[in-house]
């Protein structure tokens, strides 16, 4: 896959992991309230669909699945990864890791000028208009980035604490596995053990050259997306980000996401290992 379709695609997974606007009328748990507050509601939002048109794109690029399997592979990959499950299953993860004072700390930030100023930021990058403005402009924002090695040093360690590059990494291994395993499976669904490890280390070798290239990528988006805010309000958010508490927040987030994302692929791999058997029988 060349450069210009890994940003283009990078962008598509910008707009789910980091800032879609939905809102949680009544929030259920302290937990669940400090996830919408915090963006992560928002940034779920329509991640089922986006997971799905991955899965085709990869699909489509890897011509490793006949394409009577396409269509099967995709509804199977998007109900698994339907966004309200999703995020009631990451709710029970954080409520099992993370205390009250931590919760009511995070909560305090995201309700302060600053944390309403971020918010609005990343809301507002998250329109069609702004998403194609980064498309069209992504060298351009690349050269304005390295103009300023302030603010990029800045967005850089924002990236690093909300494990933005390396999850949008993820989910491409992700779509890159479900379509190898698929690919495996249409033939033999039974156990292609060996096929299978052989696919997720292939994956796995993948995945840091990715990081590397969604780092550039997300920070390019970024100068776009906080460029109205200044470089000491950006100093004072990765400052928060950094603390203890929100660390501790986003570092949970991200390991809870990796194993709700591993018992997504393990379920992908057994619905559609059943849907080839009794295609074939």
């Amino acid at each position: 896959m060349n450069c210009r379709t890994i940003s283009r695609r990078i962008l598509a997974v910008a707009l789910y992991l980091v800032i879609v606007a939905t809102a949680v009328a009544q929030p259920a748990s302290p937990v669940r309230a400090l996830m919408e507050e915090s963006g992560l509601v928002r940034q779920s939002a329509g991640s089922d669909e986006g997971f799905r048109q991955m899965v085709v794109g990869t699909a489509k690029e890897a011509g490793l699945l006949a394409d009577e399997y396409l269509e099967p592979l995709a509804d199977i990959s998007q109900r698994a990864l339907e966004t309200e499950r999703y995020l009631d299953d990451l709710e029970a993860a954080l409520i099992e890791i993370l205390t009250e004072k931590q919760i009511a700390s995070i909560r305090e930030f995201y309700a302060s000028p600053l944390g309403k100023r971020a918010l609005q930021a990343e809301i507002a990058g998250s329109t069609s208009e702004v998403v194609d403005e980064i498309n069209a402009t992504g060298e351009k924002l690349r050269a304005e980035a390295e103009r300023d090695s302030a603010r990029t040093a800045l967005m850089r360690r924002m990236d690093e604490q909300f494990h933005f590059s390396e999850a949008s990494a993820d989910w491409f291994a992700m779509a890159d596995l479900v379509v190898a395993e698929a690919a495996l499976l249409s033939v033999s669904p039974g156990d292609p053990a060996e096929g299978l490890a052989a696919a997720r280390r292939m994956v796995e070798l993948q995945r840091e050259d990715r990081v590397e290239t969604f780092r550039d990528q997300t920070t390019a988006s970024f100068t776009r997306i906080y460029r109205d805010l200044s470089t000491s309000d950006l100093a004072d958010y990765v400052e928060f980000l950094e603390a203890g508490p929100a660390a501790e927040f986003y570092a949970a987030y991200y390991a809870a996401d990796l194993r709700i994302m591993d018992q997504r692929i393990e379920e992908i791999r057994e619905r559609f290992a059943e849907y080839v058997r009794q295609k074939k029988a």
